[in-house]
């Protein structure tokens, strides 16, 4: 087994704990629900083709955040509402807790029509102050 898939099924088994059964969001008064779809997304880009190593391990490493922060999140940071090529209505969320004074993180959910909310994301939210460089 290589190291990148002991990393991955280290994950994988937090993971499908986390699929045994939904979290209940205050902020949209709703279940989340983790999904296999949850799961292909962190490690794979829409096309199908793996995602960084670096970025897997950013979003891997902050999935023990998920669960607090869909329970704790105060609100939503942002929610975009587009359509799919069925015509169903995909409405994506991002909401935001901070688990410690140091860290903040971002989770990102999503409804397709009237289904059930899933989990799509986790991320550090960094601000990062990029000065422009004047020449």
């Amino acid at each position: 087994m290589t190291v990148k898939q002991k990393f991955r099924d280290r994950y994988r088994k937090e993971y499908a704990k986390l699929m045994e059964k939904p979290v209940f969001c205050p902020v949209l008064n709703e279940n989340v629900f983790f999904t296999t779809d949850g799961w292909k997304h962190l490690i794979y880009k829409p096309n199908g083709k793996d995602r960084k190593i670096n970025e897997q391990y950013l979003k891997l490493c902050n999935l023990k955040y998920a669960s607090y922060v869909i329970v704790n999140a105060t609100g939503i940071d942002k929610e975009t509402v587009t359509e799919n090529d069925k015509g169903k209505e995909i409405r994506v969320t991002a909401i935001i807790s901070q688990p410690s004074k140091d860290e903040k993180i971002k989770v990102i959910l999503q409804k397709v029509g009237a289904g059930r909310i899933t989990f799509r994301s986790v991320m550090p939210l960094r601000h990062h102050n990029k000065k422009k460089k004047h020449l």
